[in-house]
């Protein structure tokens, strides 16, 4: 993989207005795309300390942190969406808990 592709799979992530399914699954390519690119560049980056690696890296780097926020963002936003169904759960088992004490079958008596 190549740093042109590696950078479209971060655009992906970064394009506004995505569900958080479509976010999650573009995060995911991100994550294996880069784990390749970094795969098939390590040695390369061991040995070669030119200007062209080096700024290569740096924008890498820069993607690589927009990325990560974009994650982290996601984090936290599904752990309040989680606090907020817990808070949901716990009022809707409260109310079934209070069944009534008595049911009636027939309908009141009028007079």
């Amino acid at each position: 993989m190549d740093t042109a592709e590696l950078n479209a799979l971060a655009a992906a992530v970064m394009v506004e207005g995505l569900g958080p399914d479509a976010v999650v699954e573009a995060i995911e390519k991100y994550a294996l795309g880069f784990d390749a690119w970094f795969n098939s560049r390590e040695k390369l980056f061991a040995s070669d300390k030119s200007e062209t690696t080096v700024a290569e890296l740096r924008s890498v780097v820069e993607q690589h942190n927009r990325v990560l926020a974009v994650a982290q963002n996601m984090q936290g936003k599904t752990a309040l969406d989680l606090k907020g169904l817990r808070q949901r759960g716990k009022s809707i088992m409260a109310y079934t808990d209070h069944l009534p004490r008595r049911v009636s079958v027939h309908a009141p008596r009028k007079g």
